[in-house]
């Protein structure tokens, strides 16, 4: 995958629709899709990410593999910088919520409350089942590798019980860790959280496919 824009991203978008709909052909780059991190406001997105999804199902057609295309929204919803794509306007197979740096977090998980106060999953598996263009789209868990992220790092068994509440919902498709250094720093994180979710637990081994289910 490959990441668009990012938390120091200054370009502010395209000049105009028809510049964010030339886009480069894919030829024979290799790559599974792309993911739109946007975390302030840029012109001509909505055009940009149309013509995007328009390229890459073209592709799929023509060659039958599969491209994926996300977007890496803050959790307060909705979300200023990715909503007027996230509105009903582009079909996103998933995307990546980041639960940390905000009110909204998997910090602010409160453990035995059905009806949570400030973690939002809920409202967003409500906005994959009834405003996404794509409703079968999956909402991912973003969450901090390390302490390093800024705010909202959180481990051991209050993560997993976050992790736990929140595979109930059916838009739930896993969960994203910012970023792979800071994984790389905090030995054990990385397993415990793969197997939570039912994966390998060995790290060499993530990624693999597994038809289980785990639970926390």
């Amino acid at each position: 995958m490959l990441s668009i824009g990012g938390a120091t991203y200054s370009d502010k978008g395209f000049v105009s629709s028809s510049d964010a709909q030339d886009t480069t052909p894919f030829g024979a780059a290799v790559v599974d899709g792309f993911d739109l991190d946007l975390e302030s406001a840029q012109s001509h997105m909505v055009p940009f990410a149309d013509q995007l999804r328009a390229n890459m199902d073209a592709a799929a057609a023509a060659n039958g593999k599969t491209y994926y295309l996300s977007a890496t929204p803050q959790c307060p919803y909705p979300d200023i910088a990715n909503h007027p794509m996230l509105n009903g306007t582009i079909s996103f197979d998933f995307i990546m919520v980041q639960f940390y740096n905000n009110y909204c977090g998997v910090s602010s998980y409160v453990e035995g409350e059905v009806l949570q106060k400030n973690f939002n999953f809920e409202t967003w598996d409500t906005w994959a089942r009834t405003e996404s263009k794509n409703r079968n789209v999956k909402v991912l868990l973003g969450i901090p590798g390390n302490e390093g992220a800024g705010a909202g790092y959180v481990a051991g068994t209050a993560l997993l019980s976050a992790l736990s509440f929140s595979e109930q919902y059916k838009s739930f498709g896993g969960v994203m860790i910012w970023d792979m250094s800071q994984v790389y720093a905090n030995p054990g994180f990385l397993p415990t959280v793969a197997s939570c979710l039912g994966r390998y637990p060995d790290v060499t081994a993530i990624g693999r496919p597994n038809k289980g289910s785990g639970d926390c």
